[in-house]
This record gives C-alpha cells, structure tokens and sequence, in this order.
C-alpha cells in the first residue's frame, strides 16, 4: 500500500493507494485552530493508525514536500511553520510505518498529467478538478459550498492522491 499525504497545519490530506494504484480509501483530517502542533499530529497519527492497522502495510510514503519560497500570503513565520510541520510529520511517519519520500507538488502534478499554467494562482483547484473529472476519487468525497465551489478540504484531499499516485507511477517505472 502506498500513503500519499498534503501536510499542511489546518487540514491534511491524506490518500491510501492499493498495490495496483487503485484507491483505497481517501480523505482529510481538519484540525482545531486552538491545538498547538503536538495535539495536531497526535490526531493525525491517531487516524493514520485506525487507518492501516499495524505499521508494516504500507510500502511507500509520499508527503508533498513545504514550499521553499514566498509566494502569495507567505509570510517568514508561516514559511518557517510548515516547514517544522512538515518535519514532524515525516518523523513520525518515519517512526510509525515507513520512511517518506518528499515530493514536489508541481512534479507530482505533471507525473500525474495534470497541466497548470505558469505562475497560475488557482493551482490546487485546478488540480482537484482534474482529480474529480478522471473519476480518481470516490464521487462521496467531493462536497460543495452553497456557492457551488468545492470545499477547501478536498483540495488537500485531491492533493493527497496526486502526491500518492506520482509516488506510485515513479515506483513503477523503477520497477520496470
């Protein structure tokens, strides 16, 4: 089994793939904005726990690496954030099932076939929507804001499968 996760401090998503690629099972743990990063990951673990039973499932795991530039609302203490996150995560990932493999979100999104534009702002929808149009994702996971737009936690959802299915197609194609 392969774990694709988008680690980010409000929502993580987070996508289990079969051994043959195929999904099975996705989804997304939001986060209290009063919970310091230690109760953060002690839920995050807890799910991922429930989720794959005893470490030894899985086989791979991919986590979308931080951003390493400023870029939009980036501040130097949200940068400096995500990257601590990010560590954490990886550690107890590493501690508890396997040891993760960093992925860049724009590699992952051109492995998986998905064209973004140049310095495109709307990136992580765009994305989704390519995740929800191929049919990648069970169609329950989807939900809707009244005003038709997709709920922000399905893009870290759809970015979760991405992250996964691009450590799956680079295995593969190791393999063979």
């Amino acid at each position: 089994m392969i774990l694709g996760l988008d680690a980010s401090t409000t929502v993580c998503g987070w996508c289990i793939l079969n051994d043959d690629g195929t999904v099975f099972d996705a989804g997304h743990v939001k986060f209290d904005s009063n919970d310091d990063l230690y109760e953060r990951l002690r839920q995050l673990r807890g799910v991922l726990r429930g989720l794959l039973g005893e470490p030894g499932r899985l086989v791979q795991v991919f986590i979308e690496e931080p951003k390493k530039m400023f870029g939009g609302k980036s501040t130097a203490h949200v940068m400096s954030l995500l990257q601590r996150w990010n560590g954490m995560v990886s550690a107890m990932i590493s501690m508890d099932f396997a040891d993760p493999i960093l992925v860049n979100e724009k590699t992952a999104r051109k492995q998986v076939g998905i064209h973004i534009p140049h310095k495109c702002s709307t990136a992580k929808l765009l994305a989704a929507q390519h995740v929800m149009e191929s049919r990648a994702l069970p169609d329950a996971l989807w939900e809707f804001k009244n005003t038709g737009k997709l709920k922000d936690h399905c893009l870290d959802t759809a970015d979760a499968y991405v992250v996964a299915r691009a450590g799956y197609l680079s295995a593969a194609s190791r393999i063979s």
